[in-house]
C-alpha cells in the first residue's frame, strides 16, 4: 500500500535483498520500484490463486439471512481504514435518489457504529460458504477502500461472474477495472450515485461486466495460471 511505513529506510533496504520478487499486481510492482529504487531486482506479476465452491446458492443465502430485496454487498472489515463510513454516506445519498428496494449488506466484523437504517444490513462475520452464496445473490460487489494491493473479494466476485463498483482513488482497483472491463469506479459521492444508477438500471451491462471480469480473473488468478508462473520462476533459478 502507498502508506507512510513503506517509506521507512528499513523497507527501502529490504526490497533490495531478494534475488527475485513476485508481485500481486503491476501497480504494486510500480509502487515498490518507485519508492525503493529496486528496479534492478528481477520480478514478475504472479498474483494469487482463488478457490471457489462448486455450487454457490443465492437462494440459500437469502433464506438463511432473511434478505429478499435486491442488495449490494460489501465483505471485509467494517472499519474507517477500509473507507466504510464514506461508503455508508454514499449509499444513503443514493437511496435519496431511488425509490426501488435496495439493501446494502455488510459482511464482516464491525469496528464502527452503524446507522440505524432499514436498508443497511450488517450480518457480521460469515463463513466462506456464506460469503460465496452472498456474492451469488448480490447485484454487485462494492470495494470502497483506498488502499488495496490486491482485493480478494473483487477477484472472487469476478471469478463468479459478478461486476464490481470500486473506489477509483485506489490505483490498484482502478487499474484492474480498466484492465478487465469487469467493473466501474467512482471518485466522489456524485459519481458513486450516477454510476450505481447506471449499473442497476441495466442488467445487460452488469452481466457483460461480470463476464469480462470472469475472463480476466480466470486468465490471471486461476490456480493453473498461478502454478505455471511459480514453476517458471523456480525453473529459471535452476538454469
Amino acid at each position: 500500500h502507498d502508506e507512510p511505513f513503506l517509506y521507512m529506510p528499513l523497507f527501502r533496504s529490504l526490497f533490495h535483498l531478494p534475488r527475485f520478487i513476485a508481485y500481486n499486481t503491476e501497480p504494486e510492482r510500480d509502487l515498490v520500484q518507485r519508492v525503493t529504487g529496486n528496479g534492478r531486482i528481477p520480478a514478475t506479476i504472479a498474483g494469487i490463486g482463488i478457490n471457489l465452491p462448486e455450487h454457490p446458492s443465492a437462494d440459500a443465502f437469502r433464506a438463511k439471512f432473511g434478505i429478499h430485496d435486491p442488495f449490494l454487498l460489501y465483505v471485509g472489515r467494517i472499519h474507517p481504514a477500509k473507507n466504510v463510513p464514506e461508503l455508508l454516506d454514499d449509499f444513503l445519498a443514493f437511496r435519496q435518489t431511488a425509490d426501488k428496494p435496495l439493501k446494502l449488506v455488510l459482511a464482516g466484523k464491525s469496528h464502527i457504529d452503524l446507522p440505524d437504517h432499514p436498508d443497511i444490513v450488517p450480518i457480521g462475520f460469515i463463513s466462506e460458504a456464506d460469503k460465496f452464496d452472498a456474492i451469488q445473490a448480490a447485484e454487485l460487489v462494492l470495494m470502497p477502500s483506498r488502499f488495496e494491493s490486491l482485493s480478494m473479494i473483487v477477484l472472487e466476485a469476478w471469478l463468479m461472474g459478478k461486476p464490481v463498483l470500486v473506489n477509483g482513488r485506489c490505483h490498484v482497483l482502478r487499474y484492474q477495472c480498466q484492465q478487465s472491463n469487469g467493473g466501474l469506479y467512482y471518485n466522489t459521492t456524485t459519481e458513486f450515485v450516477a454510476v450505481l444508477q447506471k449499473l442497476l438500471q441495466s442488467p445487460p451491462l452488469r452481466a457483460q461486466l461480470g463476464r469480462q471480469g470472469q475472463t480476466f480473473a480466470q486468465s490471471r488468478y486461476h490456480w493453473d495460471s498461478i502454478i505455471h508462473t511459480y514453476r517458471q520462476i523456480l525453473a529459471d533459478f535452476h538454469r
